[in-house]
């Protein structure tokens, strides 16, 4: 499975995570429907990772943005977020992602 690679997030941030299925697509199909997406904690301690995200996934062309606001309380952890969405031919695609809280540096 093709995994999206992306910054360190910062506590306090809100960040646009946004999987592009392009690459994973056949040349004569795109997304449709409503695209979901799931979180979990891949290291570290956190009680309620779904809190961390804001609101639902949007669809735009073959782009899935999920917004996801960062608190102190997940400084440390790494998460792994998967957005599933169906596409014009009936398939259902997955992307994951890795995402790191990372603390300021002062």
């Amino acid at each position: 499975m093709r995994q999206i690679r992306t910054q360190p997030g910062r506590p306090g941030q809100t960040l646009n995570l946004a999987f592009d299925f392009s690459s994973i697509l056949g040349s004569t199909e795109s997304l449709s429907g409503t695209p979901t997406c799931g979180i979990a904690v891949y290291t570290g301690v956190d009680n309620s990772p779904n809190s961390l995200l804001s609101g639902s996934p949007t669809l735009s062309g073959n782009v899935v943005t999920q917004p996801v606001a960062l608190t102190v309380a997940s400084t440390g952890n790494i998460y792994y977020l998967v957005a599933t969405c169906s596409t014009t031919s009936g398939e259902i695609l997955s992307l994951p992602l890795f995402l790191a809280v990372v603390p300021e540096v002062t």
